[in-house]
């Protein structure tokens, strides 16, 4: 896992020199041009060229992608099902490892001048924010992150093949933050499990499961601009506004206030 995360933190450190110099919209389709790049090196095999046989090996053997050995506990690998429990609780302990050292950058210096610079950045920029580097070190980080979840969940199939490194899977985070909403901590989080669910759901429709899933998520980006971690907050903040009002209209108003209202109905009457 620590391979992964340097590999995907070191790549994502070069090529951020390049991807942090475009803005807004930009930015994204530069990132996803260099995955698919990275797909097609792979996928032709001329990632594998530079190890000579060996990696000409790999290649044929892989279909394209590589062999990986199973995770191993104290020295033992495990077999199924104990090895799907331990991959269970793996990710759970890693999700809940990223979330609180992400949970902690949101809310240091550096966090808080990303927020000012996804506001504005020419602002940013106005007060001395250094808006390249730091936006150098964010996609840094967030590959890191992004490299320890692909580091777990290439357990699932042993195996990295081409497919893994298109576009369309990169894509996939994209839409998992839209869905659940970007401005949110959780969103992501929130975004990541209500697509999955809909993938499931919409491959019992084995002909229209990308129509049916299309429309779905349109039809919650539409009604939800906010993502889903922001319609849940604006529901909860409803039903506590409703309940207050209630509260108060049932609260009992003391007596010296209770007879001073009619006087001063009559007085604003005359």
């Amino acid at each position: 896992m620590l391979a992964g995360v340097a590999a995907a933190a070191g790549l994502a450190a070069v090529l951020g020199t390049v991807c942090v110099r475009a803005t807004r919209g930009y930015f994204g389709i530069l990132t996803l041009a260099f995955a698919q790049m990275l797909h097609a090196l792979v996928i032709s095999g001329a990632a594998f060229r530079p190890f000579g046989e060996h990696g000409k090996g790999y290649f044929l053997i892989g279909g394209g992608g590589l062999y990986l050995p199973r995770l191993t506990m104290a020295g033992q690998e495990l077999e199924s099902p104990a090895f799907s429990i331990a991959l269970y609780y793996a990710a759970v302990a890693l999700l809940a490892l990223c979330a609180g050292v992400l949970w902690l950058v949101v809310h240091s210096p550096f966090g808080l001048a990303l927020r000012g610079i996804r506001d504005s950045e020419v602002r940013a920029a106005f007060v001395a924010v250094p808006v390249r580097d730091h936006r150098w070190r964010a996609f840094v980080l967030s590959a890191a992150v992004t490299g320890a979840g692909g580091a777990l969940a290439s357990q699932v199939a042993r195996q990295v093949t081409p497919p893994q490194l298109d576009w369309l899977l990169s894509a996939q985070l994209v839409v998992a933050t839209v869905l659940g909403g970007s401005r949110h901590f959780l969103g992501p989080v929130a975004g990541a499990f209500a697509l999955t669910g809909l993938q499931e759901l919409a491959l019992r429709f084995a002909l229209y499961h990308r129509l049916i899933l299309g429309v779905v998520l349109v039809a919650v980006v539409l009604v939800l601009p906010d993502g889903i971690a922001g319609g849940v907050r604006r529901l909860v903040a409803s039903v506590a506004s409703r309940w207050t009002r209630r509260s108060l209209k049932r609260a009992t108003l003391p007596d010296f206030l209770r007879y001073s209202m009619p006087l001063a109905r009559c007085n604003s009457r005359t």
